[in-house]
This record gives structure tokens, C-alpha cells and sequence, in this order.
């Protein structure tokens, strides 16, 4: 448990440093006290920092460009049938997106959601995409990306290259191949960096015979860069494929790939991994806001000391111990401890005040006899 004196410090300290901004209310219907009946309209007129709430309703695609905004849906809002766009946030701005799907009802051209060039902190939480025929979120040179509790099915869930990416607690499971085009993982990294902790990733089924079979895909596949998958929980499946098998986890060429044991890996026909995979132990960390708390959950080797910070979102930066995304500008250090028998140690914060929106990062440390590591960082959004 939190120390109520470092959680208050860290409450009051964190709405002192909120700047007020504008809000406006997006409602398809044009309800009550709406001030936009379109999200690119609104998008258009908000200046960086402003908040879009968006009512229940089906919307048309927006395209985000130059500045960062906060975009709170309600149950119900709907993109549909469009490709939309976050791009060139600047490293000043942050961009916050949470509880809007993005549906492909018929044939849709292009991803659900493309996510491009941006020097600023973006947060996807609550997001939810399906499109049968083209991947859901395309990533490319993002400083930093994170999705918490994001859930889509896709012909290809994710597809980064050349971002710094973390995935909390996620479920993406990929659709079925298509001839000559194949069938990609759930997760497909190009390059950059990517950390995983907790949630289930699935690769494509196959299809056919012969000629013209197509083949599953791993659930997470790596062709460059570097990807850190950890959590007692989590788990990484192959798409299933008639005509032979299919790893799990793929990874290419010049990759490097650290795992958690504790990892679950379904492949089917086949061995689990391919590639050079290092198995090592990788503390986790994952968690969620609700309103009046936050709920932590730490996984590490039973008897790790362990200290726990929050943030803002920064760009992420390597260190000795592992890569380092909370901003040691505005850090506070809120409890320490040692992990349970259990191998957990669940963390339970009160929210004093009301954030709107306001994305926070935590990250923790952990030591024994081995040393010294970072565990993932988790970004949730204040309610």
C-alpha cells in the first residue's frame, strides 16, 4: 500500500502543474450544449492542449496535424469506415485518445488509424478497431507511443517501424490471410523499440492448399529493432494453418528479443519461437485509473526490493538497467517495498481531485542480488 503522506505530495503536486485549456463537446445529433457536429471540424478549430468530448454517435475520419489534443469518447462514439490520422505532435504537445472505436463495416482502403512523425507523447487507452481487409493502427517515427487496454482484430492488429512503442494490457488477434498478401502477426515490429507487458496478441489463420495456401501468422513478429514481452498473464498465439505450423514468436534477422518466462507462447505445428530470443526475467508493470483510484500491479521475482514512481509523459531514453520513460522533471517517488511470495505486489492509489484526462506514467525499479532493472511503464488517463 501507497504511503497516504507521498500520495498526497504527489496528487496535489500533479493538479498544481495542470494548465487550463478549452473543452468542447462533439455530438453527431447536435444534442444539448454541442459546440461541433464533426470530429475534423472540431479538431480543426481546437488549439493545442484543448480537450474534444465526443458523444455517443458514428463519425467520419479526422486528421490530427501539428498539435496535441485530448479526445475523450463516450460509449457509443464510433469512426467508421475511414482512415484517420494523428501526425507531427511536437515534442512540446501531448496527444491523449481514449474510448473511441474505429469500425470497418464494409470494404475500407487503408488502416483504421495511422500514427505518424509525431516528436510528442501520444496515448491510446479504451481504443478498439476492426477492419478485416487492412491492418488497424499503422505506427511510424513516433518518439513515443503508448496503448493501454486497447483491443482490435485486424489483418495485421499493429504495425510499427522506427517508434519508441509500449503495449499494457492489450488484446489484438489478427484476421484471416488473404492471397499473395499473406497473413502478418497481431504485433508486427519493423524497427524501433517495443515493450509488452500483459494481454493476449494472435496471429492471422492461413488458408487454402497447395498453390494457394496462405500461411498464419505469429502472434508477434520482429524484423528490426529491439522488443521487451513480459507479465505472468500475458500471452502470444499463432494463427491456426491447415497446411503446416506456425511459431508464436518470430523474430528476423539483426532483432533483439527479450522474453519473460513467465510469458505464455501457443504455437501450433511448430516450435514456439523462431529467431534469437533471450529468456530473462523482465519485471512488469501494468495497471488502470478508475474514478477515485488508480490500481497498480507489480510483477518481479518474489523478495525484489522495488521503488515506484510517477510522471508525465516524456520521450522515453536508455539506460544501463532498461529504457526509461518517466520524466525526472516532474517524478514522484510514491511507495517502496519488496514483491509478495506471490510474485506480484498489487499498488492501490486514491485520485483526490479530478484530472480530466491528464495522461500519467509510472515506472518502477526493482533490485537483488543480480542487479539493478527497470520494469515497464504504464500510461493511464485520469479520470
Amino acid at each position: 500500500m501507497a504511503r497516504p503522506l507521498a500520495v498526497t505530495l504527489a496528487c496535489t503536486f500533479f493538479a498544481t502543474s495542470l494548465a487550463a485549456q478549452s473543452t468542447w463537446v462533439v455530438d453527431a445529433a447536435g444534442g444539448p450544449g454541442a459546440h461541433f457536429t464533426t470530429l475534423q471540424s472540431a479538431v480543426d478549430f481546437a488549439v493545442g492542449g484543448d480537450t474534444l468530448l465526443v458523444r455517443q454517435g458514428d463519425y467520419q475520419e479526422f486528421t490530427a496535424w501539428g498539435k496535441g489534443l485530448t479526445i475523450l469518447g463516450d460509449p457509443g462514439a464510433r469512426v467508421v469506415d475511414v482512415t484517420s490520422g494523428i501526425v507531427n505532435v511536437p515534442a512540446t504537445e501531448r496527444f491523449v485518445l481514449r474510448g473511441l472505436d474505429f469500425v470497418c463495416t464494409g470494404f475500407c482502403q487503408g488502416s483504421s488509424l495511422n500514427i505518424g512523425f509525431n516528436a510528442g507523447p501520444i496515448h491510446l487507452e479504451d481504443v478498439a478497431f476492426a477492419n478485416r481487409l487492412e491492418a488497424g493502427i499503422s505506427v511510424n517515427t513516433c518518439a513515443q507511443l503508448t496503448m493501454t487496454n486497447c483491443r482490435g482484430n485486424a489483418r495485421g492488429c499493429l504495425s510499427t517501424q522506427l517508434s519508441t512503442v509500449a503495449l499494457t494490457d492489450c488484446d489484438f488477434y489478427g484476421e484471416i490471410g488473404v492471397y499473395l498478401l499473406g497473413s502478418p502477426g497481431g504485433v508486427r515490429v519493423l524497427s524501433g523499440t517495443v515493450e509488452i507487458a500483459g494481454g493476449s496478441y494472435r496471429g492471422g489463420d492461413g488458408q487454402g492448399t497447395g498453390p494457394f495456401q496462405v500461411v498464419a501468422g505469429p502472434g508477434i513478429e520482429v524484423f528490426g529493432g529491439s522488443v521487451s514481452i513480459t507479465g505472468n498473464d500475458t500471452i502470444v498465439e499463432a494463427g491456426n494453418w491447415a497446411e503446416g505450423g506456425q511459431v508464436a514468436l518470430s523474430a528476423g534477422f539483426s532483432t533483439v528479443v527479450k522474453l519473460d518466462p513467465a510469458v505464455s507462447l501457443i504455437p501450433k505445428n511448430a516450435s514456439e519461437t523462431s529467431g534469437t530470443v533471450t529468456v530473462t526475467s523482465v519485471p512488469a508493470l501494468t495497471g488502470s485509473a478508475v474514478p477515485g483510484e488508480i490500481d497498480l500491479r507489480l510483477q518481479a521475482p518474489v523478495g525484489d526490493a522495488y521503488v515506484m514512481y510517477a510522471s508525465f509523459p516524456m520521450t522515453p531514453f536508455p539506460q544501463p538497467t532498461g529504457l526509461l520513460w518517466i520524466n525526472p522533471f516532474t517524478a514522484v517517488l510514491f511507495t517502496s517495498g519488496t514483491v509478495d511470495p506471490t510474485g506480484e505486489r498489487r499498488i492501490t492509489l486514491p485520485l483526490l481531485v479530478s484530472y480530466d484526462g491528464t495522461p500519467l506514467v509510472f515506472q518502477g525499479l526493482t533490485a537483488n542480488a543480480g542487479g539493478l532493472s527497470v520494469t515497464s511503464a504504464v500510461t493511464v488517463v485520469l479520470p
